[in-house]
């Protein structure tokens, strides 16, 4: 079930979140193997939910202006008639 050229449906919502988490689960991971002396407080939580906003914003951007075909902006969709 796509969503149109500027439309989002719920799936579209639970991708960016899905985006957003999936974001921020890397930049933790990311922190665990670059510190030695690692503790839950040293993560620079600002900076990953920041991070997290972001991507899923990205992610909801481009399906908000890609269409059913997959075009950004409905650039190059097939509006059927004659092809002759």
């Amino acid at each position: 079930m796509n969503s149109g050229l500027f439309r989002l449906n719920w799936a579209d919502l639970g991708k960016g979140l899905l985006v957003a988490v999936g974001t921020a689960v890397v930049l933790y991971a990311q922190g665990l193997l670059g510190q030695t002396d690692f503790t839950f407080a040293s993560i620079p939580w600002p900076i990953v939910l920041n991070v997290s906003i972001s991507a899923a914003l990205g992610y909801l951007l481009k399906n908000l202006a890609t269409s059913n075909q997959g075009n950004v902006l409905g650039i190059g969709d097939y509006k059927g008639g004659n092809t002759n």
